[in-house]
């Protein structure tokens, strides 16, 4: 990784957010409250064309939010590019050649291989968090866009599991990091199975828990080394899935999902020169390691990020692994099918002392889709996490008012031990039943009445609370135009200075908010 000193000269600006964000991706922003800031802007284009033009060295993704560039390049290169004025440091991430320029042409059949057998079902695993209701009341994850970031998601392309996904058009983008081409469907199925768990549909006996998301789906963890061993794994991904986690930023994903973990890095035998890329249980504090990194920033983006907690439960690291440190991060643990902790599953705390994981689910025999599409059962928080994945998508459509970070916390609230979290489980197992027998707890909005509309130089806000309220006007771009609080039952807020167009304000107090969409004349 080359990483730059600034993006002094960009030609991108916070003003023009269209030119690098989609307006779904803004759309999102505005929902959550999110103000756009200098981690959104691109690198700069002529940093990147200073660094290709020393020859030698390849160019193949890039970092908004670290302000770098991934290369391929001899180590002798090394020196040549620290002598730019505008470099701040050079990491190694992976030793040796991995990625290419040949792009591989995806293959979907016109005819989708069934399962070998169906007697198995879905229902222990979905029953436990209520989804069956949920699924009865409509809510199935439709119109929520979510990436799932993994190793290969192999037979995805043709087993009948998952044909609704290409019939309706649902997988929208997929990208495989790892070799630098456009097919996710190689290398493993641990993807595979982990996306079953969310999205896939056979008959009356399979389901995920939002079958019918909208998907990307990204490689990101590096399972075939070129040699073809599987036996280490090196910093390269984490900035994998941080190349990912801006891509699905860009084009407006609403949930981020990865049964991925990061601890200790290099060769799993043998002599290892890498040793000093591990980490330690000091790191999992939630704002070292990259990965980490990279989900929070996700996460002040409005990205809902779901991640398994680690299955080290017992072993000599016994704790959770990275990203499920994250604070935003919705970290998942796992239990059997009588709702006690699988041994496997890892413990918090955070080393900064927070509870972990958040939630848990079913993750010891889990039934999931295998790459040949015949349906198994397999172990892991690999395959709790998705649940709640998919869990968490079906919510988000249930509430679409509320923001990624009510979603979380309605989550939290309806776990089996909400009132008592601990490190094992966190608050326990979320139930869409418990959700819906307490509605008034959902959505604890104030009542506004916001007046006139359109408005041409004073606006009047009543609130009927008259509890402190803050406020936020953004224009359409996502830009904060003011801010400020006020309480008591009427406010007026000046606007004559404003241009004509569409503005958001945004009242919000106790964690509860409300949009309003004004037109300026």
């Amino acid at each position: 990784m080359v990483f730059f000193k600034d993006k002094a000269n960009t030609p991108f600006t916070l003003e023009s957010p269209a030119d690098y964000l989609s307006q779904k991706s803004l759309d999102r922003r505005l929902k959550n409250g999110v103000v756009l800031n200098e981690l959104d802007l691109p690198v700069d284009p002529a940093y990147i064309q200073s660094v290709n033009s020393l020859g030698g060295i390849e160019v193949y993704f890039r970092s908004k939010w670290m302000n770098g560039i991934l290369v391929e390049m001899d180590p002798s290169k090394v020196g040549d590019v620290m002598n730019l004025d505008i470099v701040q440091s050079v990491i190694l991430v992976a030793p040796g050649v991995r990625l290419s320029n040949v792009k591989e042409e995806i293959v979907i059949p016109n005819t989708f291989t069934n399962p070998n057998s169906t007697t198995t079902t879905t229902d222990t695993q979905l029953n436990m968090l209520g989804v069956a209701r949920m699924h009865e009341d409509g809510y199935t994850g439709a119109g929520i866009l979510m990436a799932v970031f993994d190793g290969g998601f192999q037979g995805v392309n043709n087993r009948a599991a998952f044909e609704h996904l290409h019939a309706n058009n649902k997988i929208v983008a997929s990208y495989d990091y790892v070799e630098n081409t456009d097919n996710p469907y190689q290398y493993d199925d641990h993807g595979t199975e982990v996306l079953s768990c969310i999205a896939a549909k056979f008959g009356t006996s399979i389901s995920g828990t939002g079958p019918d998301v909208a998907l990307i789906l990204a490689v990101t963890e590096e399972v075939y080394e070129t040699n073809g061993t599987t036996d280490s794994e090196y910093w390269i991904e984490e900035y994998n899935w941080l190349f990912a986690a801006e891509m699905a930023d860009s084009a407006g994903v609403d949930i981020i999902h990865s049964s991925v973990g990061y601890s200790t890095f290099g060769p799993l035998s043998g002599t290892n020169d890498y040793e000093y890329m591990n980490y330690s249980y000091a790191d999992m504090d939630g704002a070292t390691t990259t990965i980490t990194k990279a989900a929070e920033w996700a996460s002040e983006r409005g990205i809902l990020v779901v991640s398994s907690a680690g299955n080290a439960g017992g072993s000599s690291w016994n704790y959770i692994t990275a990203p499920a440190d994250g604070p935003n991060v919705l970290s998942v643990g796992s239990v059997t099918a009588s709702g006690v902790k699988s041994g496997f599953s890892s413990f918090g705390p955070t080393f900064d002392g927070r509870i972990k994981p958040d939630v848990a689910a079913m993750g010891s025999s889990t039934v999931v889709v295998s790459a040949d599409g015949n349906i198994r059962t397999s172990n892991g928080t690999s395959f709790a996490g998705p649940l709640i994945a998919g869990f968490a998508a079906s919510l988000m459509q249930a509430y679409s008012e509320l923001t990624s970070v009510e979603i979380i916390d309605l989550i939290r609230r309806s776990g089996s031990q909400a009132a008592n979290p601990d490190n094992e489980l966190g608050y326990g197992i979320p139930n869409y039943l418990t959700i819906i027998g307490e509605p008034l707890s959902i959505d604890p909005k104030p009542v506004f009445e916001v007046f006139p509309i359109p408005i041409q130089s004073n606006l009047n806000v009543k609130n009927l609370s008259q509890r402190p309220i803050s406020y936020l006007l953004i224009d359409i771009q996502g830009k904060v135009v003011f801010s400020g609080s006020f309480e008591g039952l009427n406010h007026q807020l000046s606007i004559s200075q404003l241009r004509s167009g569409i503005y958001f304000l945004k009242l919000s107090y106790d964690g509860a908010t409300e949009t309003f969409k004004l037109l300026k004349n």
